[in-house]
């Protein structure tokens, strides 16, 4: 708040931004130059004349230095700046957003040859081979900040260019870094939106057929981790045409244990289950037999446009379901948690676009809260404290409205919350999840789960399973000691 406050000074605002562009922005800690980067955008309302005649000139310069840390800095600054004038500009115009994107500004940058130069930036860093060999890294989010910021303001491209800044978002989608896919997930999310959305059926399907392609014969883990998150992070209207190949190759991708431990990637299959929930969350579902079924549900709403079928979304909640069941394991220990927290993460935004579709039955709601249940019982302390929350969010007001014995899990919920230890800690967890053994509809979870914790390494998680299961069995009837029993034995 202090540096806008004291740009608005003519004599100091200069040396403000002259002190960041020419120093902070090329400073060899990369936290600095991304907070100079925010700094400069920061200033761009207290004079936006400055950065378009002067400041976004030198900074687009400095995207080519043969320094890194200027090159990084310069990249992540221009990024900033132009969505600054983005914004600068629609306060001005009063435009309208776009499909829930800021409303476009393809003359955010009054200077025709600067916005032409920004434009082209992406390819003259790639032709330039700036952001190959050492400290390539940096270099490829600072490319991806550049497409984002792009997308956000709007700006003209000709399809030749949109074609090269997707070919370089496919590029840093299958780096093998993690946080660079995340990068390049960022800005194809809004660059898909932005300029899909008015291209023909047959440009978003060429997109769409590539990653389906990676991810049914291509073997590269890196690749097919990326490409997951590549079809999660497109929008609707790009994903209609092709919404059922898309779901099935990630539920293919999901569900798929490969019979060489060798080649397994729980990466890859954490990544699928990511993609369905946002599949899920962005595009809508739409109700099973369309609008009799609405009228049969005063309380749903009406489908969003290019919402996916009823059959589709039940495709995708059996393959979590599955995703909720894999224990798989390597040296790095119980790598199939991260592909059930996914997993669970996933049903959760399944369940309530099921319920705002006014389609999401008792038996869907059972069968979803049953897994939630087993999660809550098992073994690992951040699986236990996931499924807690999950189970407080679909229980809630506005939550699901056919969850069976919901009041009961209410009242576990509260014993547990009012105890104020979270619901990662098992020996304060335990003794209260294990009453949902007395409801019949989750009872085979719960004791999956709990029947996972006893069997665990960890002797504190043993022992509090156990004295759970124990305490419960002395206290209830006969009837429903029998019926434990019985499903203990089939497990």
């Amino acid at each position: 708040e202090v540096t806008p406050f004291v740009a608005k000074f003519d004599t100091y605002r200069s040396a403000l931004v002259d002190a960041l562009v020419d120093s902070k922005i090329s400073h060899w800690d990369k936290a600095i130059r991304a907070l100079a980067a925010e700094a400069l955008a920061r200033l761009v309302s207290v004079d936006p004349g400055l950065f378009q005649t002067s400041v976004l000139g030198r900074l687009v310069a400095g995207c080519t230095s043969f320094d890194l840390t200027t090159r990084h800095g310069s990249a992540l600054g221009v990024a900033q700046v132009v969505k600054a004038l983005a914004d600068h500009a629609r306060l001005a115009s009063s435009g309208n957003s776009e499909q829930g994107l800021p409303a476009a500004v393809p003359h955010a940058i009054s200077n025709a040859d600067l916005a032409a130069k920004v434009v082209a930036l992406v390819p003259t860093i790639e032709k330039a081979r700036l952001y190959r060999g050492k400290g390539g890294e940096i270099m490829r989010e600072g490319v991806c900040a550049l497409v984002e910021a792009t997308a956000v303001a709007g700006l003209a491209l000709d399809s030749t260019v949109i074609t090269k800044l997707q070919q370089s978002i496919d590029d840093n989608l299958r780096h093998p870094k993690e946080e660079i896919q995340q990068c390049a997930i960022q800005a194809l999310r809004i660059f898909a939106a932005r300029y899909y959305a008015r291209h023909s059926h047959a440009v978003q399907t060429r997109v769409v057929d590539r990653y389906i392609d990676v991810l049914r014969t291509d073997p590269s883990p890196a690749m097919r981790r990326g490409f997951s998150l590549g079809l999660g992070a497109l929008p609707a209207c790009v994903i209609a045409p092709t919404a059922s190949d898309i779901v099935s190759v990630l539920c293919d991708t999901l569900t798929t244990l490969e019979e060489d431990p060798e080649v397994r990637d729980a990466e890859t299959r954490r990544n699928a289950a990511v993609a369905l929930g946002w599949l899920m969350e962005g595009a809508g579902i739409a109700a099973d037999n369309g609008a009799a079924e609405r009228d049969a549900q005063p309380s749903a709403a009406m489908p969003p446009p290019n919402s996916l079928a009823h059959s589709i979304a039940m495709q995708a909640f059996e393959a979590l379901l599955q995703g909720m069941t894999d224990y798989a394991t390597d040296n790095r220990g119980d790598v199939g948690s991260w592909v059930r927290l996914a997993s669970m993460a996933a049903l959760e935004k399944l369940l309530f676009a099921l319920e705002r579709a006014g389609v999401c039955k008792e038996e869907i709601a059972r069968r979803g809260v049953a897994q939630v249940l087993k999660q809550l019982n098992e073994r690992i302390d951040r699986v236990r404290a996931a499924a807690g929350g999950t189970l407080v969010r679909l229980l809630a007001p506005g939550g699901l409205s056919a969850v069976p014995h919901a009041d009961e899990l209410r009242s576990m919920i509260h014993a547990v919350e009012s105890e104020n230890r979270g619901w990662g800690l098992a020996r304060f967890t335990f003794p209260h999840t294990v009453n949902a053994l007395s409801l019949p509809s989750y009872r085979r979870a719960v004791i999956e789960g709990l029947l996972m914790a006893t069997g665990c390494l960890t002797e504190a998680t043993q022992t509090a399973s156990a004295g759970a299961l124990r305490a419960w069995l002395a206290r209830a009837p006969a009837s429903a000691t029998l019926a434990v029993g019985a499903d203990i034995l089939d497990v």
